[in-house]
């Protein structure tokens, strides 16, 4: 064996431990990766951490800040019915003209969620901005908004769903914050797995619970768990072609 090789060799045996002993995380949690199954957020109290052993969100809050010092982790106090209140508003603020994605971002940074946004820019279709949410409110999770603009057009809110836990008044509860915070829309109609309301601006609210068949399917946005069967996706979008 040369030098070289017997170098090569320590180097590779050196970074095969050190995968083994961090798991060959990535340094950030991508919350829409398939792979990956996220718990419902779980801090309440400054410093908590999840009592599930899945891997959470919160483990990766929190980081540190441009100087170089650590963060505080978020404190929330809400109850998850109170959580699902808070992010049903956003649906009802953010279909009016007027409210782009960075007063979202100002929204989720004063519920302390730590918003992520990222751009995507095309010079035929404008602008595309995500956002999505490191530190979920109480009984929510896998927060994401999707706002369209361009220099010539206003920016408007496309999409915007998360995540409601599970329980035996789940869907009830959900049903009950659309109402509350949209007032008189009527009853739902049933499409395929989901509730549905027509809104009078072009917009469409969805209610979906999770059941064993998306638990068992491969072809789902997130992992599902037994422990995720009744979980109430709550969506609001402008339907698309496909949708109708």
């Amino acid at each position: 064996m040369t030098k070289w090789n017997f170098r090569l060799s320590i180097v590779l045996l050196i970074a095969g431990i050190f995968c083994l002993v961090m798991g060959c995380r990535d340094s950030k949690l991508n919350p829409f990766s398939a792979k990956k199954h996220v718990d419902y957020s779980q801090n309440a109290n400054p410093g908590s951490s999840a009592t599930s052993p899945n891997e959470t969100l919160d483990d990766h809050y929190p980081g540190r800040d441009e100087n170089g010092r650590q963060e505080s982790k978020p404190t929330h106090t809400e109850t998850p019915v109170e959580s699902l209140h808070t992010m049903v508003s956003y649906f009802k603020k953010y279909t009016e003209p007027g409210h782009g994605h960075e007063e979202l971002l100002e929204d989720l940074i004063q519920s302390n969620q730590a918003p992520e946004p990222s751009v995507l820019s095309n010079p035929y279709t404008g602008d595309l901005f995500e956002i999505t949410t490191r530190s979920p409110l109480p009984g929510t999770r896998y927060f994401y908004a999707q706002f369209r603009g361009s220099e010539n057009s206003e920016e408007f809110m496309q999409m915007m769903h998360f995540e409601f836990r599970p329980g035996p008044k789940a869907l009830d509860e959900a049903k009950s914050a659309v109402r509350d915070l949209f007032g008189e829309i009527g009853e739902p109609t049933k499409e395929d797995q989901s509730l549905v309301w027509q809104l009078n601006n072009g917009y469409e609210i969805l209610l979906q619970e999770i059941d064993a068949n998306d638990v068992s399917s491969n072809n789902q946005e997130h992992v599902y768990t037994k422990e995720d069967v009744g979980t109430v996706r709550v969506t609001i979008q402008i339907p698309g072609p496909d949708d109708n």
